[in-house]
């Protein structure tokens, strides 16, 4: 609403609160007095009345009642009159009596209907007594308040239409000053300042706004004048500051530029963006450039780009969430992303491109270094041992080349046995692989898998000389002990043959051993230092070759028993544990069976999550048998992160299927807050059987 309506609304509804307001009083107040006055004349009449009509009383003489009365019932105000002797005789009735009353013993005036009774006791002094009621009609009010009513809204209507004229006249001049006042500033606040002064110079309060206005103006027109001057200036220093960041830019070894939420590139850039990258296209889309020299990341980019503009995370988690590398030719350029909020509270992202291709030569020349040193090391300590890793490196290496049910685990296990190893670059490779493999990105398998091959083929090349020629026996000084002392006591041939054909088997303290080393070195990564591993094996007790296979799958128990169930020292103390924890690896011969354990001193197995992750995965979780049964099964993790140790799922479903493959059985105790024991159980016999029909 303008202010000219607002200000008749207001005119309007004040003359119609007053108005209606001293009406209603005025009408009111008049009907008070009228029914005072009727009330004043009922007694008046009734104690004039009633002295006169004793005797008429006393006498039961209608002829005196008449005469008394007749003259009060000729009133146009009286109903009726009645006048009643001793035992209730009529004496006089004049009108329709509503009031039956037959006695009373004083005076009463009362309201009923639409009259106004009064009931006068007449007492003769003979010792009759009667009863003289005489009924007032109030139709003659009603009718007044009528007449006053209509008064009243005649001079309402009169007051309304003087209030919306006078209201019509104030608020139009009052309107049509400040559209003056208005018209002149919209156009000042297009910027045309060529504008007249405001022509009102009366001393009211829309005059004194009239004269502020114009002052401002001209203070106005005096800043522009000399910020005409002042944007000038700037503008050429602006430039000159322009020029200089401009060869700053173009002088960093670094590529910068500044994109929008949107997508858009800003023109504001270094020029070795364009000189690795080449040409930003006409859209200036950061999409359509990458797709320019990275065609095969576009997409991927794309729906990264659009998580961060739809502000689902936080800005600079969905940053870090970007692709941090691409390759172009024989160079590799790292990307970082700096968010920033502008002065209008809104985002960009500074991006910087960094040439890392030397950086990474350097880096994988250090650790190709690095991990032939290992290898070396340990041909060197363990050549047997080392030949046999290999060798499992090898047909893992082959096996994740092609699809099939059991690849997932082959990756999972490539890993862990690499891990062994230290050799990295496999081991990252594998974690690299285990995510496409997840992301569905059939472009990223076939890369991570070609770059495995290949990597393995240069370490391969430097091994060689150490996998090639005979592996030799490992016979020490207990071995020939137990030799002699079989010869000495003439044992049978076939005994003595035995005893030889067992040197071919490995020993299981050096295979134990070897495990031992690899917990230590993970539980150092895992930043759990200071692990204890105990190892508990019968010295002349050898694994079977048939075994082999069952290694790789151990190192997953190892792996789980260090991310998942040790502690970190801090939290064993606060737990009331000792802060270095304790690894036991145990082989034995028990009641014809080979018997390995794995048994840690960790926090153990919480089988409530076990039971909440089976059910999410839709597996049995009813019985211990069930949840056992899910502990060891494809995919289910209590982890809600993934690292490069654990957190698929796959580990212990690979340990399970080892020991599956050479019919062995696998049980698992665990207590909370005090570890948890993984037993793995051959028969002796069938194991020797296949090993001499082998």
């Amino acid at each position: 609403m303008t202010i000219k309506q607002r200000l008749m609304a207001l005119i309007v509804a004040s003359t119609l609160l007053i108005v209606g307001v001293l009406t209603s009083f005025f009408i009111s107040s008049q009907i008070k007095v009228m029914e005072k006055n009727l009330a004043v004349k009922a007694e008046t009449y009734s104690g004039i009345a009633a002295k006169q009509a004793i005797s008429a009383v006393a006498f039961s003489d209608r002829e005196t009642a008449r005469e008394v009365l007749v003259a009060i019932s000729n009133d146009r105000d009286v109903a009726s009159v009645l006048l009643t002797g001793d035992g209730g005789e009529i004496l006089f009735s004049s009108g329709f009596a509503s009031w039956k009353m037959t006695s009373a013993r004083e005076p009463i005036l009362l309201r009923r209907a639409m009259r106004l009774i009064s009931v006068t006791p007449v007492t003769s002094l003979e010792g009759p007594t009667g009863m003289l009621v005489i009924e007032l009609s109030m139709q003659h009010l009603e009718a007044a308040r009528t007449r006053l009513l209509w008064i009243g809204v005649l001079t309402g209507g009169v007051a309304l239409t003087c209030s919306v004229l006078m209201a019509w006249l104030i608020a139009h001049r009052l309107a049509r000053r400040l559209r003056a006042i208005g018209a002149v500033m919209t156009t000042v606040a297009a910027g045309d300042l060529d504008q007249q002064p405001v022509a009102d110079t009366r001393n009211d309060e829309v005059g004194v706004l009239s004269g502020a206005f114009n002052k401002m103006l001209a203070r106005l027109k005096q800043l522009v004048s000399g910020l005409e001057g002042l944007v000038a200036e700037r503008t050429r220093a602006l430039a000159v500051r322009n020029t200089e960041m401009r060869l700053v830019f173009d002088q960093v070894d670094q590529g910068l530029l500044v994109v929008d939420l949107d997508g858009t590139i800003a023109p504001e850039r270094s020029a070795m963006v364009e000189t690795w990258l080449g040409p930003v296209p006409g859209s200036a889309k950061i999409v359509d450039f990458i797709r320019c020299f990275a065609p095969s990341h576009a997409k991927w980019f794309g729906v990264m780009w659009d998580s961060l503009k739809d502000e689902l995370l936080p800005i600079e988690l969905a940053a870090s969430q970007l692709p941090q590398r691409f390759g172009v030719g024989e160079r590799t350029f790292s990307w970082s992303y700096k968010p920033f909020e502008t002065d209008g509270g809104g985002w960009r992202v500074l991006v910087i491109v960094s040439d890392i291709t030397a950086q990474l030569a350097r880096e994988r020349s250090e650790r190709d270094e690095r991990e032939t040193m290992s290898l070396l090391t340990r041909a060197l300590r363990d050549r047997s041992g080392f030949i046999e890793v290999c060798d499992e490196v090898a047909r893992l290496i082959e096996r994740i080349q092609i699809d099939h049910a059991d690849v997932a685990r082959d990756v999972h296990t490539l890993k862990g046995v690499s891990a062994m190893l230290a050799l990295e670059s496999i081991s990252n490779g594998c974690h690299a692989l285990e995510t496409a493999m997840i992301d569905r990105d059939d472009q990223g398998i076939t890369e991570q898998r070609k770059d495995l091959a290949e990597r393995w083929r240069v370490l391969a090349d430097v091994l060689r000389p150490f996998l090639i020629g005979d592996h030799g026996l490992s016979v020490h000084e207990a071995d020939l002990a137990y030799l002699e002392t079989a010869v000495a006591h003439a044992a049978p041939p076939s005994e003595v043959s035995r005893i030889v054909a067992s040197w071919r088997d490995e020993r299981a303290i050096d295979r134990l051993r070897r495990i031992a080393d690899y917990a230590k070195a993970l539980a150092i990564r895992l930043g759990k230092p200071g692990l204890e591993v105990v190892i508990e094996c019968e010295p002349d007790l050898r694994f079977p070759s048939v075994l082999s296979n069952l290694w790789s799958g151990l190192l997953h128990g190892v792996r789980n028993a260090i991310d998942h169930g040790i502690e970190t020292a801090d939290q064993r103390i606060a737990a009331g544990k000792p802060a270095s924890s304790r690894l036991v690896l145990r082989a034995s011969r028990r009641e014809g069976a080979l018997v390995i354990e794995l048994v840690d001193d960790g926090r153990g197995i919480e089988w409530e999550s076990i039971a909440a992750a089976a059910r999410a995965r839709g597996l049995p979780s009813a019985t211990t048998a069930d949840l056992e049964a899910a502990l060891f099964a494809d995919g289910l993790s209590t982890r809600t992160d993934v690292t490069e140790i654990s957190g698929r799922g796959l580990g212990l479903a690979a340990l399970r299927s080892c020991v599956e493959s050479i019919d062995a059985r696998l049980t698992v105790s665990s207590e909370i807050g005090a570890g948890t024991t993984i037993q793995i159980v051959w028969p002796i016999h069938p194991v020797l059987s296949h090993a001499r029909a082998s």
